[in-house]
């Protein structure tokens, strides 16, 4: 029973794959277990050094796992009162005293989290907020705000670079010696790398309302102890924002060499600017816009509803096991039509037929093509990685923003900006944010900066140029950094 439950949070079931992610941070996970753990080992206390690596060798022995597996999961899980208190050390002390099958009588999974793809215990930094969160339209009691780092901060703490993150990333935008694992962006970030982290101290933010660590639907809500599902308050980029503020804050940083971001993240890094004059000297926006055109959010509106149609949805309180598999993979499929260019596609796939393996023979309407199998793994890879409901607000953040809330119009909230230099970058062929949203930025900006670069790249990916495209993007991002 145990082998089979834990077989299926760590990630090996091909439909879903379940992980129970922690909100606490190293520090207040170790007061945790000395407190509240040792009624479970007799009162022992077990040192920092034996944290990590022992319940790991102990667990994948007993279920078969191999340790680096199990390395790349946070696990986490509610006592009897639905107040979160166990992750793998604990969950070894109880190991330990008794079997496997005598540890789930003693605990009670229910929160929803999810894989969380390159991020291991010792590069992802959490700060938890002591004390509420007013929101725009809401607020939040004791936030988490996840976030990786590379590079070292400089003494006059004035070299570090402020990254925001797209929709569905996590903060692992690059490899590092806690985490040696690709990150999203890893071609742009790190020695001699574009954003040289031999110069610079950078910080990737994950955004609240996400479920790779920072606090967001799928979280457990403190004053309830449950997960706040659709209880989350309505979520703003300016939110997220304001929790990248928070971030700098508590690492005693003043003002940044740079704030920037891509997509989402562009937008966010216009909100942090316009939020936080005179916290940074540099901006950087890249296929990105002050709003999101009608286009856009007609495809994001329909990709909602596709995940909201879906029965398994059951308005938010979908079920562990069972979550609106259906609406996430046609949500997906239709972002990736959006995120690429039509120019790419016949290019790279024409009317290529697909191959054998992939073709269902009992149904008749199966996959013919292969940009339907590229389609088809992709919204496959993205089932069970990501939770439907911060789906559905970081979505729906996106529509909401609009920078000219900051001022009556575009540019009139430009003046806000306080950038000594600014790069704008767009591609030619992202219609998801076309080429001339990233034009309207650059003009406005001009208006207050003397300092404004533009960059148009003529790039065929699309959208999703920034993060493949590295021929073009490297030298452009390499250029204001």
């Amino acid at each position: 029973m145990f082998h089979h439950y834990f077989r299926s949070c760590c990630g090996t079931s091909p439909r879903y794959a379940y992980t129970f992610v922690s909100d606490c941070d190293s520090k207040s996970a170790t007061g945790c277990h000395s407190r509240r753990h040792s009624r479970h080992t007799g009162g022992r206390q077990r040192s920092r050094s034996s944290g990590v690596r022992r319940p790991l060798r102990y667990l994948s022995y007993h279920l078969g796992l191999e340790e680096k597996q199990m390395r790349l999961r946070y696990i986490e899980f509610l006592d009897e009162n639905g107040v979160r208190v166990f992750d793998l050390n604990a969950l070894y002390c109880l190991a330990h005293a008794g079997s496997p099958v005598m540890i789930l009588a003693k605990l009670r999974v229910e929160t929803r989290c999810y894989h969380m793809p390159n991020a291991c215990m010792h590069a992802l930094k959490k700060h938890i907020l002591n004390g509420s969160f007013d929101m725009r339209r809401g607020r939040l009691q004791s936030p988490t705000f996840a976030y990786e780092t590379w590079g070292r901060l400089n003494r006059d703490r004035d070299n570090a670079v402020l990254l925001f993150t797209g929709l569905s990333p996590s903060a692992h935008a690059a490899s590092s010696p806690d985490d040696p694992s690709t990150g999203w962006w890893e071609d742009v970030i790190g020695p001699g790398k574009p954003i040289d982290t031999n110069r610079f101290y950078v910080i990737c933010v994950n955004s609240l309302g996400s479920c790779f660590g920072s606090t967001g639907p799928s979280s457990i809500d403190p004053i309830t102890a449950r997960p706040y599902r659709l209880t989350f308050p309505v979520l703003t980029v300016e939110d997220i924002a304001n929790g990248g503020a928070h971030i700098l804050d508590n690492l005693g940083i003043d003002t940044l060499f740079a704030v920037a971001g891509a997509s989402m993240g562009g937008m966010t890094a216009l909100a942090f600017a316009l939020q936080f004059p005179g916290r940074y000297q540099g901006f950087v926006s890249i296929s990105s816009a002050a709003r999101s055109l009608p286009f856009s959010i007609a495809l994001r509106s329909l990709q909602r509803e596709m995940i909201r149609n879906d029965p398994a949805w059951l308005n938010g309180e979908y079920d562990v096991e069972h979550g609106p598999v259906s609406g996430m993979r046609l949500a997906r499929k239709l972002g990736m039509i959006s995120y690429r260019s039509a120019w790419e596609w016949e290019a790279r796939f024409g009317r290529e037929r697909a191959t054998i393996d992939v073709q269902d023979e009992d149904n008749p309407f199966g996959i013919d093509f292969e940009v339907e199998a590229y389609l088809e793994a992709h919204a496959n890879k993205f089932i069970g990685s990501f939770d439907p409901n911060c789906y559905l607000y970081l979505s729906r953040a996106m529509d909401l923003f609009d920078a000219s809330d900051w001022g009556g119009s575009t540019g009139a909230a430009m003046q806000r900006i306080t950038a000594e230099r600014v790069l704008i970058i767009g591609v030619e062929s992202d219609f998801l944010f076309p080429l001339q949203q990233q034009q309207e930025l650059a003009v406005a900006l001009r208006s207050c900066i003397s300092d404004v670069d533009f960059q148009r790249l003529p790039s065929l990916q699309g959208h999703d140029s920034f993060l493949v495209d590295m021929d073009r993007f490297r030298p452009a991002i390499a250029r204001f950094f």
